[in-house]
């Protein structure tokens, strides 16, 4: 028998769809933030992981609107600000919530308020800001659970925040944004 190796690691299969073109996208600013306060490295971002995160993503929205098309819906690109773009995964349209699906290798032990966590809630944060509304979910799958065992955890969070902490949050991510375009940042190709 001969095995022979053909590929390893995913291609980028399906680029991100929705977006508006030319323009910075809510996702790279949020990204590039992320990485200049230490959060983590960039050559951590394989495609591979990135690619398990869309299909997973795409999956559990797909079901979700398929299991009750008249609730759960996926919105499509709204404006953050006016001009960012930023996309939600799913909308609860029973409650006004947005939804953001996550792929993640983080451990479920970790508080969904800390530092772990803050540029999942950061996204969020945006989405309801956009939608405005003040309460957002995360629905996080952890692959490794919390490391103790080989269980996969899933967890749906919600989280509540006041206008004042909203509005702070856009005034960061715009200044952001305007930072990287300062510094010659281009929009999506």
């Amino acid at each position: 028998m001969e095995v022979s190796l053909v590929s390893s690691g995913l291609p980028n299969l399906l680029p991100m769809r929705n977006r508006s073109k030319g323009v910075l996208h809510h996702s790279t600013v949020l990204s590039d933030l992320c990485v200049r306060l230490g959060d983590y490295d960039k050559s951590q971002m394989d495609m591979t992981r990135l690619q398990l995160g869309c299909a997973h993503e795409d999956m559990v929205a797909l079901r979700y609107s398929q299991d009750n098309p008249s609730r759960y819906i996926q919105p499509g690109e709204l404006l953050l600000g006016g001009d960012l773009p930023i996309t939600p995964d799913l909308l609860d349209t029973l409650y006004n919530v947005p939804e953001e699906i996550k792929l993640s290798w983080l451990s479920s032990a970790h508080d969904p308020a800390s530092e772990k966590f803050r540029r999942f809630r950061w996204q969020i944060m945006s989405q309801c800001h956009a939608l405005n509304v003040r309460s957002g979910r995360l629905n996080i799958t952890h692959i490794r659970g919390d490391y103790k065992g080989f269980d996969i955890h899933h967890n749906l969070w919600e989280f509540q925040w006041t206008q004042a902490e909203l509005d702070s949050h856009v005034t960061m991510i715009l200044r952001h944004r305007d930072r990287m375009i300062r510094e010659g940042y281009k929009g999506e190709e």
